[in-house]
């Protein structure tokens, strides 16, 4: 899967994904939206961000492709209208799940025992 290239800008009602896209089937196009978390798929690509607000589908949400350009531009709605989203020229930090979320290397623990093993 590809990363395509892509821009956020917002306003007070829309975060606005502007996605590069040179190989587009635009019939294959999937957008997820849900809370902070925005999906994007077409193959052959994917882009998952997530946002430092919430996004809402509430049937406001809209889409265009310009085919000269070949960029896709997705208007998300915001679940509060008006909230300002800092940090969306932080684009690698978008592409990082919040640590919540990261998985975090095991921890290994002994539990009771001697310091000698038997068979």
């Amino acid at each position: 899967m590809l990363t395509p290239e892509f821009k956020l800008c917002q306003n007070d009602q829309y975060v606005v994904i502007t996605l590069k896209l040179r190989h587009a089937k635009i019939s294959e196009v999937e957008v997820y939206i849900d809370g902070p978390e925005f999906r994007f798929y077409m193959k052959p690509y994917y882009l998952r961000l997530f946002l430092p607000g919430d996004l809402v589908e509430d049937g406001r949400e809209k889409a265009s492709y310009d085919i000269d350009r070949g960029e896709m531009v997705v208007h998300a709605p915001k679940a509060n209208q008006g909230e300002w989203f800092d940090g969306l020229d932080m684009l690698t930090a978008l592409i990082a799940p919040p640590r919540s979320q990261q998985w975090s290397r095991p921890s290994i623990e002994e539990i009771g025992g001697s310091d000698h093993a038997t068979f």
